[in-house]
C-alpha cells in the first residue's frame, strides 16, 4: 500500500462524504459513558480514498456529521484502525503497515523507511478473505484480536515504542462459531455467528482472566445485515448494513439500548472498510480485579515428582526467591541443577506435572500474586509476565494423560481454572469454575488438591478439594475440560464436620482407583480419610496419634499398596508411618536421626515398584534426599512395613 498525496486524490469524491456544518460537541448524558466528541471514523472509498469524519453524537446516537476531510489515498487492502490515531493497512503481499493520525498529518515513518511495516507473513493474508475479514479487531490499548483458524481467539499487544509485538495470549478456543469480533471499551470483545446473534464477552488482560467467557446475547439477533462492524469504545457499535445505512448501538450492562438501530448514514454501498479509532470513548466502572496480598514463604517444601520416565524431579523455591529445579535419573544420582529464567521474586511450592509428551510443566507464583508458566526443553522455558492475580498457589493435574489442567483461587475465595488447548498445547486465560451450589464456601488461599479421577461406567474427572476460611474442607468434581458436571454431578461436599484444618490436602489414588486424603488438624495432629464406594459422602477423618506435627502432611501410594505418611515436628525431626491392613496405622518412626533438622516439610514419591523417595532441605537450603524400601517383593497386604533403620539422606549441592 501507498499513501499519494492528497492533492492527487482530491478529484477522487466520495460516497461517504459526512456533510452538515460541525456543532458544539454535546455534553455526556449518560454517567456510565465518556466521549471525547467528535468522534472520528474513518472510511475507505472504491478508489482507495481514505476519509475521515467526525460524528459529532455519539453518546446519543443523533445524525450529526462535522465536515468531511479526504486524507490520503491508496488504501487498497484490508484497513482497520486501533487506539491512538494508528491506522493499519493489511495488503494481499502479507504484510500489516502502521501509520499514526496526529490530528494535523500522519507521523513520519521510522527513518529510512517509506512506511513501517510491523508484521510479515502469509498469516496476514487471510484477513484479506471474505471468511476472516471481519474476524481481527483492535482493541482500546493496541492489542490485536483475531479469531484464527480452529477458532483460537489470540490477542497480540503492540509496543509503538519498541515497534514490537507481543508477548501474544491465548484468551479462548471455540471462537469459530462467530464470523466477525470486534472489541470494545476495559476488554469487552463481541463476537457475531452464523445465526446473526451477537454476544458480549468479557475479558481482562492485565490478570488475563475472564470476566464473562460465556458471553450474553446482546439484542434479537439479525446482526447478520451489517457488513462491518466496529467500536470507538465505551460499548458502542456502529454497523454498516448490506443496504448501505451506518447505524448506531450502545450497549449498556450487558443490554441494548433501546434508542439503538439510528441510521446515521444512509446510500453506503461499496463494499469498502469503514472503522474508528478505539479509545475514544469509554465507561467509568473498571474490572480489573485487584492483586492479592501475598506474604513471604520462606522454606516452603520441595515440590517431588517421580516421572514416568523413571527420573526424580524436584523443584523449589530458594531463599533468593529463584525457582530451582534438580532432575535426578534415579535418587542416587547427583543429578543436573537448572534455574527458571525470568522472574526473581517466586514464593511458595511450585506445581509440577507432565504434559502429554512426557515434557515436564511448571507453574510457580509471583509475590505480585501472578502465576507463571514453564516448560522444560533442553532449559525452562523462560517465564513472563504474571497471570491470574490469584491468592492461592496454582495446582496442576494431567486427566488420563491429556490436556494438563490448572486451578487456583482468588482473593474473593472463589475458584478458577485453565486447561491447555491441545495436548502440549498451550494455555489460555482463566475463567471460572462456577460450581453450581446453595451455600458454596469461600475459600481460603491454601493451595487447592486436584486428582484425576478415573471410573469404569462413567466418564473421567477432576476432583478439586478446598478449604474455606474457617479450615473446613470440601470437595467436588468437574469434567476433564473444567466444565460442571450436569444434574446430580458438580457439588460442594463438606468433608467430615470438623474446622480448623490448616495447609493443602496432600491425596494419593491407590490401585483401585479410591483416594485416601491426609491433612494437619488445628490440634496439631495428623489426619486421614479413605474414600468409599460412594465417594468421600459420609466418611469420617481418622486421627494418626502419637505425633504432633508443623506444616502440611505428606501422603505416598506404598509399595505395598498402603497409605504412607511423611510428617515434621517442631524440632525439624521428620517421621514416618503406614497404614495396616486392618485400617489402623503402625507407630509414627522417625526418620535418620543423624540427619540436620529440616527447614521444610518433607517431599515424598513414589518411585518404581519397591522404593518411596524422600526429601527436605535443611536451613541453608541444601536439599537432602533418601530412599525408603520395602524389599524387592514387596508384598500389597500394608503389613510389611518399609525398613527405616537403615535410612540414610544423602546432601545434593545445590549448583547454579
Amino acid at each position: 500500500m501507498r499513501i499519494t498525496a492528497i492533492a492527487a486524490v482530491a478529484a477522487l469524491g466520495s460516497t461517504l462524504l459526512f456533510g452538515g456544518a460541525a456543532t458544539a460537541a454535546p455534553k455526556a448524558k449518560a454517567a456510565e459513558l465518556l466521549c471525547n466528541p467528535p468522534v472520528q471514523t474513518l472510511g475507505v472509498d472504491p478508489n482507495g480514498g481514505l476519509w475521515l469524519n467526525k460524528h459529532e453524537d455519539p453518546v446519543g446516537g443523533e445524525a450529526r456529521w462535522g465536515q468531511a476531510r479526504l486524507l490520503s489515498g491508496g488504501w487498497t487492502g484490508r484497513t482497520i484502525a486501533g487506539h491512538d490515531g494508528s491506522v493499519f493497512a493489511l495488503i494481499k503481499e502479507g504484510e500489516i503497515h502502521r501509520w499514526r493520525w496526529n490530528g494535523n498529518g500522519w507521523d513520519a515513518p521510522p527513518p529510512g523507511q517509506a512506511f513501517d511495516v510491523i508484521a510479515r507473513g502469509d498469516w496476514v493474508k487471510k484477513f484479506l478473505t471474505p471468511e476472516y475479514r471481519n474476524r481481527i479487531s483492535f482493541d482500546n490499548t493496541g492489542a490485536m484480536i483475531t479469531i484464527e483458524p480452529g477458532g483460537e481467539l489470540w490477542r497480540n499487544p503492540y509496543n509503538p515504542q519498541t515497534r514490537q509485538w507481543g508477548p501474544a495470549r491465548l484468551l479462548s478456543t471455540g471462537w469459530d462459531r462467530y464470523n466477525a469480533v470486534v472489541t470494545s471499551w476495559d476488554g469487552a470483545i463481541f463476537g457475531r455467528d452464523a445465526q446473526g446473534r451477537l454476544f458480549r464477552h468479557h475479558h481482562n488482560a492485565t490478570s488475563d482472566r475472564w470476566i464473562d467467557e460465556v458471553g450474553v446475547e446482546i439484542g434479537n439477533g439479525g446482526w447478520q445485515n451489517f457488513t462491518r462492524l466496529f467500536s470507538p469504545g465505551g460499548g458502542l457499535i456502529y454497523g454498516m448494513t448490506t443496504s448501505g445505512q451506518l447505524k448506531w448501538h450502545r450497549v449498556t450492562d450487558n443490554k441494548l439500548d433501546p434508542r439503538s438501530g439510528k441510521v446515521l448514514v444512509s446510500g453506503w454501498t461499496a463494499e469498502a472498510d469503514i472503522t474508528a479509532f478505539t479509545n475514544q470513548c469509554f465507561e467509568n466502572t473498571l474490572s480489573t480485579p485487584d492483586a492479592p496480598q501475598i506474604g513471604a514463604k520462606p522454606n516452603s517444601r520441595t515440590n517431588l515428582y517421580a516421572s514416568r520416565g523413571g527420573r526424580v524431579e524436584h523443584v523449589f523455591v530458594d531463599h533468593q526467591r529463584t525457582v530451582f529445579h534438580l532432575s535426578q535419573a534415579n535418587p542416587s544420582d547427583q543429578g543436573a541443577w537448572r534455574v527458571v529464567e525470568g522472574h526473581d521474586n517466586f514464593v511458595g511450592t511450585p506445581s509440577l506435572t507432565e504434559n502429554y509428551d512426557g515434557s515436564l510443566q511448571l507453574a510457580a507464583q509471583g509475590a505480585d500474586s501472578g502465576v507463571r508458566d514453564s516448560r522444560l526443553g533442553d532449559q525452562w522455558s523462560p517465564v513472563g509476565e504474571g497471570t491470574g492475580r490469584m491468592s492461592s498457589p496454582t495446582t496442576l493435574v494431567t486427566p488420563q494423560p491429556g490436556q494438563v489442567a490448572a486451578i487456583a483461587i482468588d482473593g474473593e475465595g472463589k475458584l478458577w481454572g485453565r486447561l491447555q488447548n491441545r495436548k502440549n498445547g498451550v494455555f489460555p486465560s482463566w475463567k471460572r469454575i462456577r460450581v453450581p451450589a446453595d451455600g458454596a464456601p469461600v475459600l481460603s488461599s491454601t493451595a487447592p488438591t486436584a486428582q484425576s479421577v478415573h471410573y469404569s461406567t462413567k466418564p473421567d474427572s477432576i476432583r478439586i478439594i478446598a478449604s474455606d476460611r474457617t479450615g473446613k474442607l470440601f470437595a467436588t468434581e468437574v469434567s476433564t475440560d473444567l466444565v460442571p458436571l450436569g444434574d446430580n454431578g458438580s457439588r460442594w461436599t463438606q468433608l467430615g464436620t470438623e474446622s480448623g484444618f490448616t495447609g493443602q490436602v496432600s491425596a494419593i489414588t491407590k490401585g483401585d482407583n479410591r483416594s485416601e486424603l491426609v491433612v494437619r488438624g488445628a490440634d496439631g495432629q495428623v489426619y486421614a480419610m479413605a474414600e468409599a464406594n460412594n465417594g468421600f459422602v459420609g466418611q469420617k477423618w481418622q486421627a494418626v496419634a502419637g505425633l504432633t506435627v508443623v506444616g502440611e502432611p505428606q501422603a505416598v501410594h506404598t509399595p505395598t499398596g498402603s497409605l504412607g505418611i511423611a510428617a515434621r515436628d517442631s524440632a525439624g525431626a521428620l517421621h514416618f508411618t503406614e497404614r495396616k491392613a486392618d485400617g489402623a496405622f503402625h507407630p509414627w518412626e522417625r526418620l535418620a536421626a543423624g540427619a540436620p533438622a529440616s527447614a521444610t516439610d518433607p517431599s515424598v514419591a513414589r518411585y518404581r515398584d519397591t522404593q518411596v523417595v524422600l526429601s527436605f532441605r535443611d536451613a541453608q537450603d541444601e536439599l537432602w534426599i533418601t530412599s525408603l524400601n520395602w524389599g524387592a517383593q514387596a508384598p500389597r497386604s500394608g503389613e510389611k512395613k518399609a525398613d527405616l533403620a537403615k535410612v540414610t539422606f544423602t546432601k545434593i549441592k545445590k549448583k547454579r
